[in-house]
């Protein structure tokens, strides 16, 4: 988790809301158009996917949390306790 992801309330990670590792990737090169590291990281399949009820059964919670460029596609993952 970076420094700025520790030091929200709650903390947490940002996640992409999607029905699978392709449709989020295309959301983030979307939202993101200059971001090239990006975009290299995403084409080279580093995204995975999850359902809400599994991220929940290993003690994480997914938090709506809408930004101006993702929307309602972003999420925050965070620690339940």
């Amino acid at each position: 988790m970076s420094t700025a992801e520790a030091g929200l309330n709650p903390a947490g990670i940002s996640v992409i809301r999607a029905n699978n590792a392709n449709e989020a990737g295309n959301s983030m090169k979307e939202a993101f158009p200059k971001a090239t590291n990006l975009h290299k990281s995403i084409d080279a399949g580093n995204i995975m996917e999850s359902t809400v009820d599994n991220i929940r059964k290993s003690g994480f919670d997914v938090l709506e949390n809408p930004t101006n460029n993702l929307g309602d596609a972003h999420a925050r993952l965070i620690h339940s306790d």
